[in-house]
């Protein structure tokens, strides 16, 4: 097979230029996976960013909730004791709790990705070794 590559006439055989484009189909593989792995890993801390921010408005509105409860309590003449503390206590507690869930569901979103990323990894990496073995082979 006669090519030209930078002004240069170069004669290669088919069983070369295959191991060499097996090679290189290899390397490329792995570049790509690597890069991709990184995106993945990446999507994985803006979800967790996202569902830690989405966390801190629940616990946010969860105390603003209970300062308006409170506030409406005391406008009406009602004691904060008994029953109104503990609806006061509960709105807080749900808040708190709804927002714990938003930051595990983040974690989870997190490792998933970097799970999906270490696959993507083991992918391009049996790729390369795959190619390798395929240009060993065609030497035998």
């Amino acid at each position: 097979m006669d090519f030209r590559l930078f002004g240069k006439d170069f004669n290669v055989d088919a069983k070369t230029f295959k191991q060499a484009s097996s090679g290189f189909a290899g390397i490329t593989a792995l570049t790509d996976s690597y890069a991709n792995a990184n995106v993945l890993e990446e999507q994985g801390v803006f979800a967790m960013h996202n569902y830690s921010q989405r966390a801190m408005l629940i616990k946010s509105n969860g105390y603003r909730t209970r300062a308006r409860q409170a506030m409406d309590y005391i406008s009406s003449g009602v004691k904060l004791v008994g029953t109104p503390l503990l609806v006061l206590k509960d709105t807080v507690t749900r808040a708190n709790a709804q927002a714990e869930s938003y930051i595990r569901a983040g974690n989870q979103a997190q490792i998933n990705s970097a799970n999906k990323a270490a696959a993507a990894r083991g992918v391009g990496r049996a790729s390369l070794i795959k190619n390798v073995f395929d240009i060993g082979i065609a030497e035998l």
